[in-house]
């Protein structure tokens, strides 16, 4: 690509008569390009294409033309190449499209088009830059699969963006651009559409099919009353739930599910509940369900967790799910579509999986055979098994050491200081001095596995009686520490029951100075997670969520 730059900067700056133009005088990064320079860089690529030389290799034009101009990009005195360059390599593969007669929308084409949008955003030409990513737009709504999945330019180049992600870019650079031209209303639209795909990316399958009115099915409107979310058996018997107060109960009786039906339809494979085979309660099932909302589909690169409520006749809410995990072959979780079929008394829900290898011709079963399948989590209401003497763990949160054992624990040498942080100071440790000790850090995590004890940290372990919490099933582990101004932190770290595209959007925080703070996922209404917040004000409280680790930071100040 070196060589290919460097083709390009010699003819701009000597054109084809061999007399020096103005950029002749300064280095090849150090002067703009000029209209007659750029295209004289422009003839002489496309000379070199034409060449016995350029045949022989088998060089593809588009991508040539596209791969100079990302190289020149890099450089801001050299943009204005670059621009010329996508422009090029994008009429060269209309041109090819045209005389092989192929129709639709192409990846191919949309990538290059965002690169000119984004380009153009660089060298402050908005309006350029609006019509070629309003052009990227439309070619995106033709193109049907991912361009991770797709063959750009032969190869020469990919990318890991899926539909949702690379529309979600070209949307946040249309609010940009028609916000630098003074357009309000249409940054404003274009947000908004930002917003509404970021929702898609991390909702499951049904809220995306609902969003993109895909749901089948009616759905009852009847509103029940505050008894019956309460769990009142009377209530239930006379009020028909909708499907979010069916989500929102709290009283729910939950079964696992083992049977289903699956066909291989090619590059999808269609999974295939049926409400009164595969349910074990008969035609009551089909009868309870009438909405697609009544489903939840999460899914995962090679997992399927499926969850239906319903009302029993009796008023009673059963929560039924499948669980597929893991799958045989990987999936593609974005494109996962849910159907409600069939007619009234004999339901069953359709989920289509788009396979991420459409040559792999899935058989026998869906979950692999030679891999245990996972343990059902237990509901975060159950309280925690009591531990007999002879489990008895020591050193835990739970069952902390003695005084005694505490001073015979081995002490840290205080002769070097070659693993300490630069502000350690050499010095005396001192072991117990509870008058005096910093406040206890507590690790509360979903198997209770307690952190190595420091000398630092020994003498200020919790109280053996304190009781702990079960956590919700999303929630891998919460850390808390004091500050040294005596602000508190809390980080609560996020499990896989979470799901893989959870964010900051989907957690809710609520509470007082009295009752502390109580997160809830929005998922997972019913199992919120409760934090006490002893000596702090919940009032100033500031939230930080750190995508790669799946942590929500929470602090609050001292009062």
């Amino acid at each position: 690509m070196e060589k290919l730059v460097e083709l390009f900067l010699q003819s701009a700056r000597y054109g084809e008569s061999g007399e020096p133009s103005s950029l002749s005088s300064v280095p090849a990064d150090g002067g703009r390009l000029d209209e007659a320079g750029i295209e004289h860089g422009i003839a002489a690529i496309e000379k070199m294409l034409g060449s016995e030389d350029g045949i022989k290799m088998g060089a593809h034009p588009p991508a040539t033309f596209v791969c100079l101009g990302m190289a020149l990009e890099e450089k801001p005195l050299l943009q204005a190449g670059a621009v010329r360059c996508y422009e090029k390599g994008l009429e060269i593969f209309d041109n090819m499209r045209a005389r092989m007669r192929q129709q639709g929308g192409s990846w191919e084409r949309a990538v290059v088009l965002q690169q000119l949008g984004a380009v153009c955003m660089k060298q402050r030409r908005p309006r350029d830059a609006a019509r070629w990513l309003d052009e990227c737009a439309s070619e995106c709504g033709e193109t049907d699969g991912h361009p991770r999945d797709a063959v750009l330019f032969g190869g020469s180049f990919n990318t890991q963006q899926t539909r949702l992600d690379f529309i979600g870019t070209i949307e946040k650079l249309l609010a940009k651009v028609y916000l630098a031209l003074g357009d309000e209303e249409r940054s404003k639209k274009h947000y908004e559409e930002v917003q509404r795909l970021s929702r898609l990316q991390s909702c499951d399958a049904v809220e995306r099919a609902v969003e993109l009115g895909e749901a089948g099915g009616t759905t009852n409107t009847s509103q029940p009353s505050s008894s019956a979310l309460a769990g009142d058996s009377k209530a239930l018997n006379a009020t028909t739930l909708d499907p979010k107060a069916l989500w929102a109960a709290a009283s729910v009786e939950e079964r696992r599910l083992a049977e289903y039906r699956f066909v291989d339809e090619g590059p999808t494979v269609l999974l295939i509940l049926d409400l009164n085979d595969h349910l074990g309660i008969g035609a009551e099932a089909s009868n309870a369900v009438d909405s697609l909302k009544q489903f939840r589909v999460n899914c995962g690169d090679q997992r399927i967790d499926v969850r239906v409520r319903l009302q029993r006749e009796q008023g009673k809410i059963c929560q039924f799910q499948l669980l597929l995990d893991p799958l045989v072959n990987e999936i593609i979780p974005e494109d996962t579509v849910p159907r409600l079929k069939g007619r009234e008394g004999k339901r069953r829900l359709e989920v289509k999986l788009f396979k991420r290898d459409k040559k792999i011709e899935w058989r026998g079963d869906l979950v692999k055979s030679n891999v245990k399948p996972a343990k059902p989590k237990a509901s975060p209401k159950a309280p925690p098994a009591p531990s007999t003497p002879a489990a008895r763990t020591e050193g835990t949160m739970l069952n902390p050491l003695s005084a005694e054992e505490l001073a015979r624990l081995p002490r840290p040498s205080t002769t070097g200081s070659d693993n300490r942080p630069s502000s350690w100071q050499p010095g005396p440790v001192l072991l117990h001095k509870n008058e005096s000790a910093p406040a206890p850090t507590r690790l509360a995590t979903a198997d209770a596995t307690p952190p190595v004890p420091s000398s630092t940290a020994a003498a200020c372990t919790a109280p053996a009686d304190k009781p702990t919490a079960p956590l919700p099933a999303w929630v891998a582990r919460v850390e808390e520490r004091r500050e040294d101004d005596g602000g508190l932190q809390i980080d609560v770290h996020l499990g896989d029951e979470a799901g893989d595209a959870v964010g900051m959007q989907d957690l809710e925080l609520e509470g007082d100075e009295v009752a502390g703070l109580r997160l809830r996922l929005r998922s997972a209404p019913d199992s919120p997670l409760a934090l006490s917040t002893p000596d702090a004000d919940p009032g100033a409280l500031t939230a930080r969520w750190r995508r790669k680790t799946r942590v929500l930071e929470l602090r609050l100040p001292h009062i």
